[in-house]
């Protein structure tokens, strides 16, 4: 069985990177990305409407590519959390979990049993179809799942404390844009009363064990994160990166970019 590289990185005290999968369809996609020198894409399934074979293909063209597939999930529930992760996701990200009882819950729905309440249907993509044994396969998912909760609102973060205690948290990631409408402040990532969440959100993470990460298509601030210690540094979308790639290309050649374009990351 594949382990998780991502997971054993950061384990390591490493650094890993990756991007969101947010528009494309194409298992290509994964192939890219490897060659481009990621870690790990996440597909997005909450903001974006990729249907379920188009994730398992991705899923299944990113463990073929070396590249470990994530992805976020559309609601803390069992059937989100436990399906995507038969399809041979390697991780996921839960969005809103704003108390202890959530992450909880996205621990139960996510590992198996003495760890959590996840049913065992080992599907052949999981074990990259080895003829594994079941309590072998227990104790290989249990130990390779990196989950990741989202720190959105003002009420996740004044309640990050008792999350980030939760045994099998790996990763508190700040969705900006959600966080700061909750703060008050939309957009204004510059905002104090937004950088002294990210700062508290940080300091606690960092406090219990858990790794903080930010998602952002702001290279100059994932710098900074990455200065103040983030080590899961996922940047922007695949569509952010091509959009972003083809305007610059667009200015070069022509002296000007014709038409302003972007995305949410």
């Amino acid at each position: 069985m594949k382990p998780n590289r991502v997971k054993q990185a950061l384990k390591e005290g490493d650094r890993v990177v990756g991007t969101m999968v947010s528009d494309m369809r194409n298992p290509e996609v994964a192939y890219i990305l490897a060659a481009a020198g990621m870690d790990f894409l996440m597909i997005d399934t909450e903001h974006s409407s990729p249907g379920v074979e188009t994730v398992q293909n991705i899923v299944r063209s990113a463990r073929a590519a070396g590249l470990i597939p994530l992805a976020r999930v559309t609601q803390n529930q069992y059937p989100f959390i436990a399906r995507i992760l038969d399809m041979g996701a390697m991780g996921i990200m839960v969005p809103r979990v704003d108390t202890p009882e959530q992450a909880r819950q996205v621990v139960k729905c996510a590992k198996y049993p003495p760890e959590g309440e996840r049913g065992f249907g080992a599907r052949g993509v999981m074990t990259d179809y080895e003829c594994v044994s079941v309590p072998d396969i227990i104790n290989w998912v249990n130990e390779h799942t990196l989950i990741i909760v989202q720190v959105e609102s003002r009420e996740a973060v004044a309640n990050l404390e008792g999350t980030a205690r939760t045994p099998g948290i790996d990763v508190a990631l700040i969705g900006p844009n959600d966080l700061s409408i909750s703060l008050g402040v939309p957009g204004d990532f510059k905002h104090p009363k937004f950088v002294e969440a990210v700062e508290r959100t940080f300091e606690i993470c960092m406090k219990n064990g858990v790794l903080p990460a930010v998602h952002t298509s702001d290279l100059e601030a994932m710098k900074r994160y990455r200065d103040m210690g983030m080590r899961f540094l996922m940047y922007a979308s695949e569509s952010r990166i091509l959009l972003g790639a083809a305007t610059e290309a667009v200015r070069q050649l022509v002296g000007e970019t014709r038409k302003a374009g972007r995305t949410a990351y």
